[in-house]
């Protein structure tokens, strides 16, 4: 499968879980080849996306809208958000 293909399946993932998920934050880190993450906890950013859009989301339309639709952070959060036990 194309790199871009599957990676337009992983970005619906995401946005179906910030669109109908209240339960479960999304955060996605910027870095190559990015990193998602979803974890147990409010959802704060919930989307007003309905199915059929997020079905129907081209790799360009969630490209170009990546900051707004997926939680875009810098690997500077993320360092500072690890903690280690």
């Amino acid at each position: 499968m194309p790199k871009e293909k599957s990676n337009t399946n992983i970005y619906k993932i995401f946005l179906w879980y910030k669109s109908f998920n209240p339960d479960y934050n999304t955060t996605c880190y910027r870095m190559e080849e990015g990193i998602c993450l979803i974890s147990k906890g409010d959802n704060l950013q919930l989307l007003n996306l309905k199915e059929n859009e997020i079905q129907n989301f081209s790799y360009d339309e969630i490209k170009d809208g990546m900051d707004q639709y997926l939680n875009i952070k810098t690997t500077k959060e993320l360092e500072n958000n690890l903690t280690i036990k």
